[in-house]
């Protein structure tokens, strides 16, 4: 039964993450956070981040410290900027997320964007 909750919780934390946020006072503008995996080996977190519609020239991503930020926009495709909206569950707009890893990783050894996922290969420290 707890298990069960668990897996409720962890799925509903996901759902929560595909829509709309709204950023602090400062801002009146709504965000948007991806899904994003984690897989970890004895030597690297392989980071994968669901950004299907985004060009690779708008994605923007860095080490800083013991977190990785990842920046991105995602625009309404042309063809669909005219007219009434019926139903949005896509969202676009800009977005940062922020992963922080218990130890700083050392570098990104590899990215790469396909199929509409952000690949990022962080490099432990001392591996």
């Amino acid at each position: 039964m707890w298990s069960e909750a668990v897996r409720m919780l962890d799925a509903a934390e996901r759902i929560n993450q595909q829509f709309f946020r709204l950023q602090d006072q400062q801002h009146s503008a709504g965000v948007w956070e991806p899904p994003v995996d984690i897989y970890e080996t004895e030597q690297t977190w392989n980071v994968v981040v669901a950004l299907p519609g985004v060009p690779s020239d708008r994605i923007r991503y860095r080490l800083d410290g013991d977190c990785l930020d990842i920046a991105a926009e995602r625009s309404i495709p042309n063809e669909c900027s005219q007219g009434a909206i019926r139903r949005k569950e896509v969202p676009h707009g800009r977005f940062v997320r922020r992963l922080r890893f218990r130890l700083p990783p050392q570098e990104i050894s590899h990215a790469r964007l396909q199929d509409g996922c952000l690949l990022l290969v962080l490099r432990k420290p001392n591996t």
